[in-house]
């Protein structure tokens, strides 16, 4: 760790991960899009697929490449019941104990970009892929896809969970998506496009972003910044290059 010393403190400052670094000198391949730490080791999604980085007892680490995935891996998410691993053919779980993951799906046409679990249901993760949004649900002890909800013309990069059953949706063609799902059936229950009549500054092809920043939903469309109010999005700032 980092010893700080302040006028008033000692500080020690610490990584939360063994180490500080990791590249190719220690056998790391591609570009890494996500880690996870499961089953006391490092898990990385990256453009090589999935891998693993085990601590060894001399300080050192061991790099172990596993062939899952034939193209990229997007993103992990470590659970009591597995490792949830997106990759560019679909979506599969590594469960307790097992050598090998199981296909929740697979699709060489619809990559899974996004893993975002639920703040309010830790049965519950939803899955952005290409095409669609899926819900999965672990309330029968194994990880399952409980609903899909098709994103139609929607060119959407990013994903957040804002209340319970509650998700955003970016739409780099239009204005962003609020969907509201009933959180037992995850039928829908509302889905809302905004549009320039909420106040919103669009334009063709301007890129998009959701997020969640103290508890608030956030959105930026090309050079403006917004924020839900809970009635509507404000804009709260404006690039400036």
């Amino acid at each position: 760790g980092l010893w700080v010393a302040t006028e008033g403190d000692l500080v020690r400052l610490a990584m939360p991960s063994p180490w500080s670094y990791l590249d190719a000198s220690q056998g790391v391949l591609g570009v890494a899009y996500d880690f996870e730490w499961h089953d006391n080791a490092l898990w990385t999604a990256s453009s090589s697929g999935i891998a693993r980085i085990v601590p060894q007892e001399n300080g050192s680490s061991r790099y172990e490449h596993k062939s899952w995935a034939n193209y990229e891996a997007y993103g992990l998410n470590s659970n009591d019941s597995g490792l949830l691993i997106a990759h560019r053919e679909g979506l599969m779980v590594l469960e307790k104990n097992a050598a090998a993951p199981r296909n929740l799906f697979f699709d060489q046409n619809n990559a899974v970009t996004l893993l975002e679990p639920s703040r309010f249901d830790k049965n519950v993760v939803y899955a952005l892929s290409n095409l669609e949004v899926l819900i999965l649900s672990n309330r029968s002890g194994k990880w399952e896809i409980a609903k899909k909800h098709s994103l139609g013309d929607a060119g959407v990069d990013t994903m957040t969970e804002i209340a319970a059953g509650e998700i955003w949706l970016s739409d780099n063609y239009a204005g962003p998506q609020r969907w509201r799902l009933d959180t037992k059936t995850f039928e829908m229950r509302e889905k809302k496009a905004f549009t320039e009549s909420d106040g919103l500054v669009l334009g063709k092809d301007q890129p998009q972003h959701v997020y969640r920043l103290d508890d608030k939903l956030h959105v930026v469309i090309g050079d403006n910044g917004y924020v839900f109010d809970g009635r509507k999005l404000r804009r709260i700032f404006i690039l400036h290059w």
